[in-house]
């Protein structure tokens, strides 16, 4: 059992990583399925499950919300300078959102990096909405 379990979690972390990939490499999510195919020829043991594109972007966002979340506690547990940047933008549909970047320096050097925290859909481009949705991605 202990076995089986240890392959199931070692199946899982090599999809994992194949989505990061993708999403790294600024692929479309399209793709995974193809490079889970192209692994399972190689004689990668990837399971059976996760392997469409659709289970591909739920990994992404579920793996970037994490991460995202890691880099703020990260960046707030240092007590280093930050600022945030916003922007609105239409998207799809002509919505407004608000782009949001977390502007730092990381690394300790004196060039501050900006970092996309998250796009926020918007219901009006007035200064209440905004304010309101500022709070929620951090």
């Amino acid at each position: 059992m202990a076995e089986s379990n240890r392959q199931l979690f070692d199946s899982t972390c090599k999809v994992f990583r194949t989505v990061y990939y993708v999403a790294k490499e600024n692929r479309p999510f399209v793709d995974h399925p193809s490079l889970v195919e192209l692994q399972t020829m190689n004689g990668i043991k990837l399971g059976n499950m996760l392997h469409s594109n659709v289970a591909a972007a739920d990994i992404a966002e579920h793996t970037a919300g994490d991460m995202r979340k890691k880099f703020v506690n990260a960046v707030l547990d240092a007590k280093l300078p930050l600022s945030t940047l916003i922007d609105d933008s239409a998207c799809l549909g002509d919505k407004s959102c608000l782009i949001v970047y977390l502007q730092c320096s990381v690394d300790g050097s004196c060039e501050p990096l900006p970092v996309l925290l998250d796009l926020l859909a918007l219901d009006s481009t007035d200064a209440d909405p905004i304010v309101a949705s500022l709070p929620k991605c951090m």
